[in-house]
């Protein structure tokens, strides 16, 4: 991108969040605008998105950045299945004092995610390559690991998240039970859902997995299920204690400059009682 055209993109993007409400500085512009470069480049040859150019600015960094005042932004934060790392790396951006790991079980993706962050200088951002089940991850991350919460092994990330987000991922109820797993009491689920929540996303999960010294690696847990029913979990979660539940709160509606439908984004809160 020439530095006309960043020029162009970062006044765009400044101008579009004011609209919204939202402040974007010329520096966190400018970021935002680089990571759309590096995506671009990328998409060559890994399949990051299809959605480039102007329509990038609105479809993925402002999108990524509305929700924003309903995040919490200091602490440990965890985007899952980041991809081209919308919304992980525009929040690290806005967000200096939340520290965004970026997980993504794609070798490609994740070294895409490791250069962005390099190239960015964005020290509060850690790139895993993993899956949720296969917590807590071994891999170290990249990034500042000063940043990341030293009362756990840098590259282990514990159950100690703040914030997690998901967008153009799948929710489902087993997923949200594996998310109770890593967020402390009183931090946040977050899904970008589009246009409309999906049918399969629950209002309120039990949480509730005991201590058993007999479940080795490589065991499953049964968790309770309404009906009767049981739900699998693999052994990341393997002898953790999660008392409580996970709360729907009310649904935040928004618009995007250019699109006629609103945009919705569920959250949910754990709660100990």
């Amino acid at each position: 991108m020439s530095a006309a055209k960043d020029r162009t993109c970062g006044e765009l993007l400044v101008r579009l969040a004011a609209e919204c409400g939202l402040h974007v500085s010329a520096d966190e512009a400018a970021q935002c605008c680089r990571h759309l470069e590096l995506v671009a480049f990328w998409n060559r040859r890994v399949n990051l998105t299809r959605i480039v150019g102007v329509k990038a600015v609105v479809q993925h960094v402002l999108d990524s950045l509305m929700p924003r005042p309903w995040l919490p932004q200091h602490g440990m934060a965890l985007d899952m299945g980041s991809g081209a790392g919308f919304p992980g790396i525009p929040l690290a951006v806005t967000c200096p004092h939340l520290h965004m790991v970026l997980l993504d079980a794609d070798r490609k993706k994740a070294s895409f995610l490791k250069v962005c962050a390099a190239e960015l200088g964005l020290r509060n951002v850690s790139v895993v390559e993993g899956r949720l089940e296969q917590w807590p991850w071994k891999p170290k991350v990249s990034g500042d690991t000063q940043a990341c919460n030293t009362r756990h092994t840098p590259g282990m990330p514990s159950g100690d998240f703040d914030l997690i987000t998901i967008r153009a991922v799948r929710l489902d109820e087993p997923m949200l039970y594996r998310l109770g797993a890593l967020v402390k009491p009183d931090a946040i689920v977050a899904y970008w859902s589009g246009f409309m929540p999906p049918a399969s996303v629950p209002h309120h999960v039990p949480l509730k997995i005991l201590p058993d010294a007999s479940l080795a690696e490589g065991r499953r847990v049964q968790l309770p299920k309404k009906g009767g029913k049981t739900l699998s979990m693999d052994e990341g979660v393997a002898g953790v204690k999660i008392e409580g539940f996970l709360e729907r709160l009310e649904d935040r509606v928004y618009r995007l400059p250019g699109l006629d439908e609103s945009r919705r984004l569920l959250r949910w809160r754990r709660r100990t009682s």
